[in-house]
């Protein structure tokens, strides 16, 4: 079968409905009774709305007759729940936040701004949804996910540590506007530089080829809370020479998960995440599973996070400055 065509899918909803479309594949594989309710179970849904999903599959094969078919509830809401003045409010202020990469900052600070002018504003998720907007429209002509974000988060499973099982600690490169992982990188002991350059070398590595049709002059903003350590300076550098410009704080330990969790959810198809046993040492960190290779583990975890690179944010980067980036972190990461 060929690749589906995501193009006509947002790009916040394509990882949801890719995913929705790998289960249904496979249970098209072994049809049933019961193998339709274990693969309803990997998603979440109903039988009933399961089999609706595998008919709509079968007889369209489009992704975004998918999409129609999940669309959520929840989530992103349309800017039409604002009126005049509090769409310029948090146009206004988005605009004046050019370079945070984070868009909660941009919604605390409206926040702020409404509170002191007097004026009510909806619920936070259709306030988010119009400063998104916001975003999308000035930066016309760049993709969507326009920040990034290095967190560390504890996996539920286990790898060997010197004989003992450990639960690993995952670095991800998270896509904050488009809601998902674009990078990743495993390790038994927390996070680093070094991971950090592996998970970076990851989402690099997924952008095609083809998509190189951003002004060099463009920098793409990532935030990378570092610790005391002194080889961070050196990634520091790497990136900011090849376009990705650093933002981000120096603290006492690196960030421990809690943004993953609440940008993802504490469980991504059937990847737990476990934000409260990220700082604990690996030997107190116990595994939960079966014992696998670190390695092993890594490849289940990309492939089971990471979805498709449509769009992809590092694609502001040329393609000369994302290969001398990837070759430059190889060096960093001793590999």
């Amino acid at each position: 079968m060929p690749s589906p065509d995501f193009s006509m899918v947002e790009p916040e909803r394509r990882p949801e409905v890719a995913r929705r479309i790998q289960v249904i594949e496979s249970f098209l594989k072994s049809p049933g009774r019961r193998s339709a309710a274990a693969h309803a179970a990997q998603l979440g849904l109903k039988i009933s709305h399961f089999y609706r999903l595998v008919r709509i599959w079968s007889e369209r094969k489009q992704p975004q007759e998918m999409a129609k078919a999940t669309r959520r509830r929840s989530g992103y809401r349309h800017a039409k729940g604002l009126d005049d003045a509090q769409l310029a409010l948090v146009r206004g202020t988005e605009a004046g936040m050019p370079d945070d990469a984070v868009l909660e900052h941009v919604l605390k600070r409206i926040y702020g701004h409404a509170e002191a002018m007097g004026i009510a504003f909806p619920s936070r998720p259709t306030v988010r949804a119009a400063a998104a907007a916001a975003r999308r429209q000035r930066l016309a002509g760049r993709p969507a996910g326009v920040g990034l974000v290095i967190d560390h988060c504890a996996v539920r499973m286990a790898v060997d540590w010197k004989g003992t099982s450990v639960a690993p600690i995952a670095t991800l490169v998270l896509d904050l506007e488009r809601r998902m992982v674009v990078g990743a990188a495993l390790s038994t002991s927390m996070g680093n530089a070094r991971s950090t350059c592996l998970a970076m070398i990851d989402a690099l590595g997924r952008v095609a080829a083809d998509q190189d049709v951003f002004p060099a002059s463009a920098r793409l903003p990532i935030e990378m809370d570092i610790d005391e350590a002194a080889d961070w300076q050196d990634l520091i550098a790497a990136l900011e020479r090849h376009g990705v410009q650093r933002t981000g704080s120096d603290l006492p330990r690196l960030p421990g998960g809690r943004r993953t969790v609440a940008l993802l959810g504490k469980d991504v198809n059937g990847i737990g995440f476990m934000a409260r046993t990220t700082h604990r040492p690996p030997e107190t960190r116990c595994g939960i599973g079966d014992v696998v290779d670190l390695e092993e583990a890594q490849d289940y975890v990309r492939a089971k996070l990471i979805g498709p690179q449509d769009d992809a944010a590092l694609s502001r980067i040329p393609k000369t400055s994302r290969d001398a980036l990837r070759q430059e972190l190889r060096t960093l990461a001793g590999g």
